[in-house]
Parts: C-alpha cells; sequence; structure tokens
C-alpha cells in the first residue's frame, strides 16, 4: 500500500482510498463515501436489503429499520388521503450512551429539525420541504434567526427545542405522526435517506458539519467510533449496545473495519486492493464484471454521473454566466464524447455515453433530447464563438472551474477547460479536497462573491421510482438555502412552476410526468446545467480476494453494505451463521 497506509489485517475490513473522513454528520453529509460509514453508526426508519440479484424488486424497495413496518393503508400507517403517515418505532433500538438509552420519536424529530440548521444542510432538504406540513417555515425562520451570526451550538439547540414542525409530532415515544403538504409516492424512500436519521440529544451539543464530529458520534448501528485520526483514518468497533434482535438488516459480522485516507489514485487504490493491502476501495467505486451474473444493472436506469454547473450570479467576466448567450456557449464547446471515453479508460465495467438529458435513460420521466446538438456531441467551437461575440465577449472571457481533486474529476476538468479554451473561454483550474470543495459549494456567499464560475456535478438517483424531482428539483428549484443543491443559484420562475406542478400532481403520475420532462425541457433550454456524461453502472465493486457477501446498493450509488459482509478468514461473532447469509445474498 502506498502514502503512508499500512497493510494489517487481523480480521479488520479495510477500506483505502481518496475522500474526506471528517465530515460524517448525517444531517448534512451528502457523498455515498460518507453516507457509506454512517450508516454503520446512524439507522434511518427505513432502509435497503442487500441482494445479490438486482433483478428482484426488493433490490430497490425501502424495508424496514427502526421503524416496524413501511406504512401503507393495508396497516393502518397511511390514511385515505395519503397525507398523514404514522410510524411506530421498534423497541430495543438502543444509543451506545451510559446507560444505553432507547432511540424514541424525540430523536427522529430532532434529525427532521436538524436538517434545516442555517450553517450545513444537505442537497436533499428541498424534498422535505415541499412534502412536510409546516417545514418549509421552520427552515425559512431557523435561517433568519441567524441570518448575520455565527450562531454556536447552544444557539441552534434551543431554537430547534423552542420551535416545532407542524407535521411532525410524536403520539408517544414509539408512535410518530408526519403530516404530508401533498400526497407523495416517494416519501418512504425519502425517509430512508441517511441525512433524516434520528439523532440524539447529545448532538446539542454539537454544530451540524463540523469537522471532528468523528469524536463525538453516538452510535444505534450495529458499529461505533473506536478511533479517529483527522484526515487519515477511523476505526470502527462493534457497538456492545446493538442488539441484533432489534435490527432486521444489520449485522456485526468482523471484528474492526477500518478505513485509511491518502493522496493516492484511482489506481493505486485497485493496485492495493488486488495485491491484499486492502479489501475494498472506498471513496471512488471501482467496478469489475468478473463476479457470476449479469454485470451491469441497465434494468434499473442510468446515473448522470457529470453535468457542467454555471454559477449564475458569479460577478466575474461583468456577471458573463447571468447570460443565456454565454452559458450556451460554453454547452457548445464541450466535447461530450470525449468526456465518456475518459470514464470509461477508468472503468471498463461500466458503461459511458454523451449525455443530453438531466433525467437519465431508464428512469421513469426520461425523454431523449438534443438541447445542444453539436456535432454528436463532440462540440462545435465555432458556434460557442458566435455565441460569445453575440453575447458581447468577441474576445473571450476568463472563468474559474473548481473541482473536486481526486477520483477522475480532475481528469474530467481538464478536459473540458481545454474545449472551452478552443472555444474563447479561458479557463483557471482549482482543484480542491473533497471536504473543502464541498464545503466551499454548499455556501452561497461562495458563488455570490464569484469564489467560482462552474464546476462539476454528479447527480444519483437516490431512489428508483417516481424519481424525477431528484434530478430536477433539487438542483433546479430556487430559493435562499445553503446546501449541495441548487449550487449555482439558478432561477426561472417557470422552471419553479413546473416543480411545483409536478408535486401537486404526484398521485397522477402521468401528469406529475409531463410537468417534470417540462420542466427539464425548459431549464436546458436556458443551459442551467450541461448533461455531460450518463453511466450505466457495473452491479458489482472490486473487492479483495477475502471478502464475502459484498453487495453494492443500488440507491447509494452502488456503494457495498459493509454490515454485511464478513472475512473468509474469521467467523461472524453476532447474528446469522455464515451459510444463512449466503443463503439470504445468493441470486
Amino acid at each position: 500500500m502506498t502514502a503512508g497506509a499500512e497493510p494489517s489485517h487481523g480480521g479488520a475490513l479495510r477500506l483505502y482510498g481518496n475522500d474526506d473522513l471528517d465530515h460524517l454528520d448525517p444531517s448534512c453529509a451528502s457523498r455515498a463515501s460518507a453516507t457509506q460509514l454512517i450508516r454503520l453508526f446512524h439507522r434511518q426508519l427505513f432502509t435497503y436489503e442487500p441482494m445479490a440479484d438486482l433483478r428482484q424488486w426488493r433490490a430497490i424497495e425501502p424495508v424496514p429499520d427502526i421503524a416496524t413496518a413501511v406504512p401503507s393503508m393495508y396497516n393502518a400507517g397511511v390514511g385515505a388521503s395519503h397525507l398523514t403517515y404514522v410510524v411506530h418505532l421498534r423497541p430495543g433500538v438502543l444509543w451506545d450512551t451510559t446507560p444505553p438509552r432507547v432511540v424514541t420519536t424525540a430523536d427522529v424529530i430532532r434529525g427532521v429539525k436538524r436538517l434545516c440548521n442555517p450553517v450545513s444542510r444537505p442537497a436533499a432538504l428541498p424534498y422535505f420541504t415541499s412534502t412536510i406540513r409546516g417545514l418549509a417555515e421552520f427552515c425559512d425562520g431557523y435561517a433568519s434567526a441567524f441570518s448575520d451570526t455565527h450562531p454556536s451550538a447552544a444557539l441552534l439547540a434551543e431554537y430547534q427545542n423552542e420551535h416545532d414542525i407542524p407535521g411532525v409530532f410524536a403520539l408517544d415515544d414509539e408512535t410518530l405522526v408526519f403530516e404530508l403538504v401533498r400526497p407523495a409516492l416517494d416519501f418512504v424512500n425519502i425517509l430512508a435517506l441517511p441525512c433524516a436519521s434520528p439523532v440524539p440529544a447529545e448532538y446539542d451539543d454539537l454544530v451540524p458539519g463540523e469537522a471532528d464530529f468523528p469524536r463525538h458520534v453516538v452510535s444505534n448501528g450495529p458499529y461505533r467510533v473506536s478511533r479517529h485520526v483527522r484526515g487519515r483514518e477511523i476505526r470502527l468497533a462493534p457497538n456492545p449496545s446493538w442488539q441484533p434482535d432489534s435490527d432486521p438488516v444489520g449485522r456485526q459480522h468482523v471484528p474492526e473495519i477500518t478505513v485509511t485516507s491518502a493522496a493516492v489514485s484511482r489506481r493505486q487504490v485497485a493496485e492495493a486492493v488486488r495485491a491484499g493491502d486492502a479489501d475494498l476501495p472506498w471513496g471512488t467505486r471501482i467496478t469489475t464484471d468478473e463476479a457470476d451474473g449479469s454485470p451491469r444493472a441497465e434494468h434499473l436506469g442510468d446515473v448522470l454521473r457529470s453535468c457542467l454547473a454555471f454559477n449564475v450570479v458569479s460577478p466575474n467576466a461583468g456577471g458573463a454566466l447571468a447570460r443565456r448567450d454565454i452559458r450556451m456557449a460554453a454547452c457548445y464547446a464541450i466535447d461530450k464524447a470525449a468526456l465518456a471515453k475518459l470514464y470509461a479508460s477508468e472503468d471498463s465495467a461500466s458503461a459511458y455515453r454523451a449525455a443530453h438529458s438531466l433525467i437519465p435513460e431508464g428512469h421513469d420521466a426520461h425523454q431523449e433530447l438534443t438541447p445542444f446538438p453539436a456535432l454528436n456531441g463532440r462540440g462545435d467551437p465555432e458556434r460557442s464563438g458566435q455565441l460569445l461575440a453575440i453575447g458581447g465577449y468577441p474576445r473571450g472571457l476568463t472563468l474559474t472551474m473548481v473541482y473536486r481533486d481526486s477520483d477522475v474529476d480532475p481528469v474530467v476538468a481538464r478536459s473540458c477547460a481545454d474545449n472551452l479554451r478552443e472555444a474563447g473561454i479561458t479557463v483557471r483550474l482549482e482543484g480542491l479536497a473533497p471536504a473543502e470543495y464541498h464545503a466551499m459549494l454548499a455556501d452561497p456567499r461562495n458563488a455570490r462573491s464569484g469564489r467560482w464560475d462552474i464546476t462539476l456535478l454528479s447527480l444519483v438517483p437516490e431512489w428508483y421510482h417516481q424519481n424525477a424531482r431528484v434530478f430536477v428539483q433539487s438542483p433546479l428549484q430556487s430559493g435562499p438555502k445553503r446546501g449541495l443543491g441548487n449550487v449555482g443559484q439558478y432561477h426561472n420562475p417557470r422552471v419553479d412552476q413546473l416543480i411545483q406542478r409536478a408535486l401537486d400532481m404526484a398521485a397522477d403520475p402521468t401528469e406529475s410526468r409531463s410537468a417534470w420532462q417540462e420542466a427539464e425541457r425548459v431549464a436546458l433550454d436556458d443551459a442551467a446545467l450541461l448533461p455531460l456524461v450518463a453511466e450505466t453502472p457495473a452491479a458489482r465493486t472490486l473487492v479483495g480476494d477475502s471478502v464475502r457477501g459484498a453487495m453494492a446498493i443500488p440507491a447509494w450509488d452502488y456503494t457495498v453494505s459493509l454490515s454485511q459482509l464478513w472475512l473468509a478468514d474469521t467467523v461472524p461473532p453476532v447474528g446469522e451463521p455464515v451459510e444463512a447469509v449466503a443463503a439470504r445474498m445468493s441470486p
């Protein structure tokens, strides 16, 4: 292993890669690598069960976790109007406190309130505020209360404890009611997101998103943090307060999980796994088609692996990106076909192609679009130059492109910069460490000050049916907010109206689908975002020779669920026997 990582097995499951180990707060984490770890120590009301055969419908359907059942009309969990959800908590779910304490409805409510904190909000927040009655108003009030200050943990906790959300309330310690603004067929999927995790009272002492969070984790999952070295290492040990009969999905099959972060490339990570110096890649998904079964998950729908986002409020170059023709000039410049080849050169198991739609192929509201028909996706620098001249920049302009300095993003950013330069747009490239990059984008003040002009985003389906809002609402809906949603502060009243109509018509899938598609068409015609590369993911992840039972979860961007796998030279200490696990996971 390279860059200071120390190979040591000893029964531990070893993850190795190049990503941030410090920002693991469930209320604001959004990267797949972070949430892969968070799910070991923070459970949700609902989750996903690993399946070896992703053709099974259960591979993408939420199952109960802390909740006793998925609410439906058949179990009296959903009202006749589909506006009320009643959730019952599973007994015996404990926080790893001294003494252990039961997870209650107060913890669930605290977790929902914490989503709205004005310091660090998740990209998924619009899903909640547009669905739960009174949550949007709660969030607005929360932000207004601290608009001119940097609040302490005590002040944030005081606000949360003194203000209620009308649509989220407890009947008792084990029964919770959610009241919705409108019917939402995806509400259980939303509650399965890691940012919806219940959180303990101890988190009132923490500012959301602080880098030292891992040292203060209170676990209700199968593992707990046992060691944290900022920026370098995190270790997780079995949580002694976790009870297997209170967890229908999680397991404790390995005695320790270690994650080592270093400045390494994808190739170096893959070499470490193949050499036996690590068991799983972390922070970068390295796929393989060597396993039995279907190597790709074509039937589930593609991922928009990369798109170009514009900071429309940037003052740079005289506010050029506020103009549609300048954004269009950038769109025509990019050679998407070349970018797809770059991704394929790093990952031969998945399939990559030039993308022209925000909602990728295979999803409910996908439509075939060609908003910038530039030579079959290969770019048209001449057309870009014409648009620059029309927009008042005949001699070109200079923009700043920020990108995550890990995985394949650096080479993709350089390719985009070369394309733009050929069209007359000079690009200053700035690579940032993952934590710094996400924090910078999440703060709208950085957009308004011109800290950046363009960047790369991925739009990953966080659930797999009725999921158009993942690709349209979060990155395009306007509104003053912190978080990794509409990072470029794009605002189009027509798009907002269509998003609202799509949400209002959720009970009528045909009408809702039509509104989502129209919102997508208007936004792409306005050059709000530029789809770059779509991916049909490989279903299998590269794992070490000793790893058994590694299953990728589609809704987690195909990251592996860590609490169900085991190692060939270890015997699972808690949970099902190996034979039973193997039988359950086999196709």
